[in-house]
């Protein structure tokens, strides 16, 4: 079960065999609202609006997603003579001083984002198609500061500044099978270590590692 799908895009799911695609579907999950969650717990998540006042729901506030930066990665080296450094390796990283700062006057929800935030160093914001520039599966180390508007006179409203960098996604979206001991001592059997050897020899431990059963297909 992917609990880290995209909404509103399409996604191609294949079944790898051997590390050999058998079947692939394309699908599309439609949402109305994106989504905000724990990636590593997908049961702890809230629906987001984007835009205008949403009661009940978590909203992106107006000033979130006006600008991101994209920081260069790379080194640079002065050289004598010149006022010109010369910049080596690198790349451009991910998206960094994400705003993505949010609002709610329901307690409930205030409660269950409290949660979430509470629970997880990275948010994962499934993003619909017109919260540009996030991709749609945004991982984001954020720092969150809460600032209940109205709550202190007998309100409800919260806002929440959500600001920080995307970051690799922490749980890969893909489902693979054990493999025991006795399967591949099974699958040997029969075979002396230096058969073994032979029909192994353009393999390297990595793919054992990623494949247990790769000697079937060798």
């Amino acid at each position: 079960m992917d609990w880290c799908a995209p909404t509103n895009r399409p996604t191609t799911y294949s079944l790898l065999v051997n590390g050999v695609v058998v079947a692939s579907a394309t699908i599309t999950l439609p949402s109305d609202t994106a989504w905000l969650q724990d990636p590593l717990q997908p049961d702890k998540c809230l629906p987001v609006m984007t835009g205008g006042v949403n009661p009940g729901f978590l909203t992106i506030d107006g000033p979130s997603l006006k600008s991101v930066a994209y920081k260069s990665k790379s080194g640079s080296i002065d050289v004598v003579g010149s006022a010109y450094p010369v910049v080596f390796g690198g790349q451009v990283g991910a998206a960094s001083g994400v705003n993505a700062s949010m609002k709610s006057d329901d307690s409930t929800t205030a409660s269950a984002f409290r949660t979430i935030v509470q629970g997880t160093p990275i948010l994962l914001l499934r993003t619909t198609a017109d919260m540009v520039p996030l991709p749609a599966l945004s991982y984001l180390q954020a720092q969150v500061v809460e600032q209940p508007v109205t709550v202190h006179w007998g309100g409800a409203l919260t806002a929440w500044a959500v600001t920080g960098d995307l970051v690799a996604a922490v749980l890969q979206a893909a489902v693979t099978g054990s493999v025991t001991y006795d399967q591949v001592q099974q699958l040997l059997s029969g075979y002396t270590y230096d058969q073994i050897q032979t029909r192994a020899a353009a393999t390297t431990y990595l793919d054992w590692q990623k494949n247990p059963l790769i000697f079937s297909t060798l």
